[in-house]
Parts: structure tokens; C-alpha cells; sequence
């Protein structure tokens, strides 16, 4: 990290397949702002992420992604619910083509509060 803070540039750690266990050795690396991939309860990663000061993604899995609209609107819903400073939310890696378009619909409705 010291060449991106030498240039002034922000660093994002992105992994997959990330469990709880993972959450302070990744928060140890200390990188600007986190988007561990996998199977975190939103909750506890935004309170481990703000002790740090770090800026954190809760990311939609692809699981929900590929299911039901609804599937897909409560994962979102879910993630949101971890909403605070320095949050974003992502997906649980690339959004696959098979991907109905119906559940992105679903997700920008939950992120509209609609």
C-alpha cells in the first residue's frame, strides 16, 4: 500500500469466498477500503470496518442474483441494512449473463427504497 499512498491513490481489496473468521486478518492488511466476497454477515462486517476506519462493499451473492426476483431484492435489502459511512454495495463478483433482468430490477428497487 505504501506506492498507492505515495501517489495519493486509494486502495480497494477485493476477494471472494470470504468467511467472518477472515474479516480482521484482511482489515490487518490495511488497505483503504474492503469488498470480501462471500458469506458475511452485513452487520458484523460494517462494525469491524468502521472500528478501522475503513471504507467497506457487503456484496450481493450471485446465488441470489441467479434465483427469484425476490431472492434478489432481499439479498440486496439485507446488505443495505449494514448502510453507513464508507458503505457500498457490490455483487458477489462479475453478474453473470444469465442473469434475469427482472432481478437487477428488483435490487435498483431495493436500493431506491421502492
Amino acid at each position: 500500500w505504501n506506492v498507492t499512498r505515495f501517489y495519493g491513490v486509494n486502495s480497494l481489496l477485493v476477494s471472494k469466498g470470504c468467511s467472518e473468521e477472515h474479516i480482521e486478518p484482511v482489515l490487518n492488511l490495511s488497505a483503504d477500503g474492503i469488498s470480501p466476497g462471500g458469506d458475511i454477515a452485513p452487520q458484523k462486517l460494517k462494525e469491524a470496518a468502521q472500528a478501522r476506519n475503513c471504507v467497506y462493499g457487503a456484496g450481493i451473492p450471485v446465488s441470489a442474483l441467479l434465483d427469484s426476483p425476490e431472492s434478489a431484492r432481499q439479498a440486496a435489502l439485507d446488505r443495505l441494512s449494514a448502510k453507513g459511512r464508507g458503505f457500498s454495495l457490490t455483487t458477489g463478483w462479475d453478474i453473470p449473463a444469465t442473469v434475469k433482468v427482472e432481478n437487477i430490477h428488483e435490487v435498483t428497487k431495493a436500493l431506491k427504497g421502492e
